[in-house]
C-alpha cells in the first residue's frame, strides 16, 4: 500500500520538489505488478484469508473472513491506477486516431552516449529519417554513411556533444553550455567516468522546412547525468542559460561555410522552439520539463501508445529522452527502437504541420 501511496504522489507532484522527485521516478512497470501481486498475498495470507499462516508459518484454522473494507479499497485503488496508466500515461486511445495522407517529416532524436557505432549505424539508417539528431556520438560514428544514406544533398551541424543531420538546408545555429552546478554535499555522478563532470548543452538550428510550413527552430538538449541532480533547480538553471545565450549565431553561406554574427544587445537567448529534442534525464510528463519553454506538448501525446521508455536499452523502465512540440506541429507516429547499441533506445517521430 505504501508503494501504491508514493507512486501516486509521486505522479500528483513530479519534481516540483528535490525529495518528490524520486517518487516520481518508481518505474510504472515494477510498481504495478508488484502492487498487484502484494494486494492478492494481502488478500490471500492475511488474517482469515484463503491461505492464512500462521506467524510459525503452519496453516491457521479457522473460518476464511470476507474481504475487508480496507482491501477492497485496496484492489478498488489498483483498478482505478491500471485504468489511468492504460488511458492517461500510455495513451492507449492512440490507436484510434486516423493518420494524416500526407507522408510528414521523419525525426530521429538519439542519445548514442559514446558507445561503439558499428552495431547501430545499419539500423539508425534503415529509419530513413529526415533529421537526425545524435548526442555524444562515439569516435566510431559513421557520419559520412550517414548522411550518404539520406541523400545526394545533405546538411549538418554541430555544437560540443550535440550533432544534427538533415535533408533540409540548416539556415543559422547556435551553441551554448548550460553550465548546471553539480548538487551540493552529494556523491559526483556518474559512477563510469568519475573525473567527467557534466554540466549540460543546449543547441539551436533553423530549418527550411517547407512541409512543416517554412522554417522551424529545433532545440536540442542534453542535460546532466546526475541521479542526486535538483530536477526543478537544473531546468531553471538551463532556461537561464538558454536566455542570457548572446551568440555567436553561426549564419549558413550559400557556399556551405557558416560565418559568425553577433546579437544585437536587444535580441538575446535562443529564438522561441517549434521542436525540442534530448536526452533530458527526467521522464516525460515531469514538471520540470515544462521550465524549458511552455506551450510545448509531447509528441508521444500526439501519436505514442504503451510505455514507450527509452532507458536503459536493454530493459527501459523510464522514458527520459524527449521530443517537445509547439502547437504548430503535430505527431502522426512516434516510437522508440532498439538500435542494438548504447545506453539509450531511439526516438522517432514523423512531424506534420498542425492543422489551422
Amino acid at each position: 500500500m505504501l508503494l501504491l501511496a508514493a507512486w501516486i504522489f509521486g505522479h500528483f507532484v513530479t519534481d516540483r520538489f528535490y525529495l518528490t522527485q524520486f517518487l516520481w521516478w518508481i518505474p510504472t512497470v515494477i510498481m504495478l505488478p508488484a502492487s498487484l501481486v502484494l494486494g492478492l498475498a494481502w488478500r490471500l495470507l492475511a488474517p482469515g484469508g484463503a491461505y492464512a499462516v500462521k506467524t510459525d508459518f503452519t496453516s491457521a484454522a479457522g473460518p476464511r473472513r470476507p474481504t475487508s473494507q480496507t482491501q477492497k479499497l485496496y484492489l478498488l485503488g489498483c483498478g482505478a491506477v491500471v485504468a489511468y496508466v492504460l488511458i492517461a500515461e500510455w495513451r492507449l486511445g492512440n490507436v484510434l486516431r486516423r493518420p494524416p495522407t500526407s507522408p510528414g517529416v521523419r525525426l530521429v532524436a538519439w542519445n548514442e552516449s559514446w558507445a561503439p557505432m558499428k552495431p547501430s549505424h545499419d539500423n539508425l539508417v534503415a529509419l530513413k529519417a529526415d533529421i537526425i539528431f545524435v548526442a555524444n556520438p562515439h569516435y566510431t560514428f559513421d557520419a559520412a554513411g550517414v548522411r550518404a544514406s539520406m541523400g545526394p544533398t545533405t546538411y549538418s551541424a554541430r555544437g560540443g556533444i550535440l550533432t544534427v543531420f538533415s535533408k533540409f538546408p540548416i539556415l543559422r545555429h547556435g551553441f551554448c553550455p548550460l553550465g548546471i552546478a553539480l548538487e551540493p554535499n552529494r556523491p559526483k555522478y556518474p559512477i563510469l567516468n568519475p573525473d567527467h563532470i557534466d554540466n549540460g548543452e543546449a543547441m539551436w538550428l533553423e530549418l527550411d522546412v517547407p512541409a512543416l510550413g517554412g522554417p522551424v527552430i529545433a532545440w536540442c538538449i542534453d542535460m546532466p547525468s546526475d541521479v542526486w541532480l535538483d530536477r526543478e533547480r537544473a531546468f531553471r538553471e538551463a532556461r537561464n542559460a538558454i536566455d542570457s545565450f548572446r551568440g555567436p549565431v553561426m549564419v549558413r553561406q550559400d557556399s556551405g561555410m557558416d560565418r559568425p554574427e553577433p546579437m544585437s544587445g536587444e535580441v538575446l537567448g535562443f529564438p522561441a522552439p517549434g521542436i525540442i529534442m534530448g536526452d533530458c534525464n527526467t521522464p516525460r510528463g515531469s514538471y520540470s520539463l515544462s521550465l524549458l519553454h511552455a506551450n510545448m506538448h509531447h509528441a508521444f501525446d500526439d501519436a505514442g501508445r504503451g510505455p514507450d521508455y527509452t532507458y536503459p536499452r536493454q530493459w527501459p523502465i523510464i522514458a527520459i529522452d524527449q521530443i517537445l512540440l509547439s502547437p504548430r506541429l503535430v505527431a502522426s507516429h512516434y516510437e522508440i527502437l532498439d538500435l542494438g547499441g548504447a545506453r539509450h533506445r531511439a526516438q522517432l517521430a514523423v512531424l506534420h504541420a498542425a492543422s489551422k
